[in-house]
């Protein structure tokens, strides 16, 4: 388990949720809104409610986690100006590539944007699609080096701590320019997992599930309390902590559940092994996929079915895609791969 086939695994899997979790998000109401058809769906929004608790959150933590084993296991990550220029490669790289090449195109296609749309949500990053999480993942990485190597370990947390309030205060001021304010949010989930590295790197597989099974339960009460039984006379404050007790518990359920399921059964890290070089070319190329089939067929096919045509076209046209651009060192540079 040291060699962290688990997290690979976990990684993997947390990218094809997020597909699916784009696959069912337009039943919930206020996703592609542009093709003027609505029809909201009580279980499938849920679903994607759900999903959209922990599937990003977790590969965050999953981030954290790795990161821990890298800087402080193996030594790495000491120079800062190689630090740097391997993110850039890894994660600016394939947010422009993508936007010019893929996202702006194909979604402009639908949205209609103006000169001033396209400048606010891709060149400053506002609101870039499914690249959002590219620019918040290098921020988090850029600043969660820079608290870790300069501050003591309890500075650090208060550090983490006021950041993810500062977050909170700022979004109803500030845009969310070049998804700073998301960065300092998901930080947390960041350093959430350098501390589990750092105090649990190894467990039995029982152990993960049993951990995994109580944020589960943990997740699962905050979510359906926050979503279900909300009431207006609750103060805001208590809506805050719970959704957010919601998020941080099923980051750290997706991430435990998923590590005892590769720890158990051995023959899913090489299952894994097939999506794990192309998992997050998928996640970049499938929401514009998504898109279309939702413009073409949703007012033709019945929500259920619908979601699993999304799902499954999504990942299939994703993933020939991605095949073709991996056997091409430019392409692969370009999309964030070595």
């Amino acid at each position: 388990m040291d060699n962290l086939r688990h997290c690979d695994f976990s990684k993997t899997v947390l990218m094809i949720l997020v597909v699916l979790c784009h696959s069912v998000a337009f039943y919930g109401g206020d996703w592609f809104t542009v093709c003027g058809f609505e029809q909201k769906n009580i279980y499938l929004g849920s679903l994607a409610s759900w999903l959209g608790t922990f599937h990003v959150e977790a590969f965050t933590l999953i981030s954290g986690y790795v990161y821990y084993f890298i800087k402080q296991e193996k030594q790495g990550y000491n120079k800062y100006s190689v630090f740097l220029l391997n993110k850039i490669k890894r994660l600016l790289v394939p947010y422009f590539a993508m936007s010019l090449l893929w996202v702006i195109p194909l979604s402009n296609t639908y949205y209609d944007y103006s000169c001033k749309d396209i400048i606010h949500k891709y060149l400053l990053g506002e609101s870039p699609s499914q690249l959002w999480f590219l620019l918040m993942l290098f921020n988090v990485f850029v600043i969660a080096d820079a608290i870790i190597s300069w501050l003591g370990r309890k500075i650090q947390m208060i550090c983490v701590l006021v950041i993810f309030l500062a977050s909170v205060i700022l979004t109803r001021m500030v845009p969310n320019t070049f998804q700073i304010l998301t960065s300092m949010r998901y930080l947390m989930f960041f350093y959430i997992g350098y501390i589990l590295r750092m105090k649990c790197p190894m467990m039995e597989s029982k152990k993960y599930f049993i951990l995994g099974g109580g944020f589960l339960l943990l997740n699962l009460v905050s979510f359906v309390y926050s979503n279900i039984f909300f009431k207006p006379i609750h103060t805001r404050v208590f809506i805050f902590v719970c959704k957010n007790v919601c998020d941080i518990s099923g980051a750290i359920m997706a991430f435990m559940l998923l590590s005892g399921i590769a720890s158990k059964f051995k023959a899913v890290n090489q299952v894994s092994k097939l999506f794990e070089n192309i998992s997050f070319p998928i996640y970049l190329f499938h929401q514009q996929i998504i898109y279309i089939m939702l413009w073409h067929f949703v007012t033709k096919l019945p929500p259920f079915f619908m979601c699993c045509v999304c799902f499954i076209v999504s990942l299939i046209v994703s993933y020939l895609i991605s095949e073709i651009l991996v056997k091409n060192k430019y392409s692969r540079f370009l999309i964030g791969l070595k």
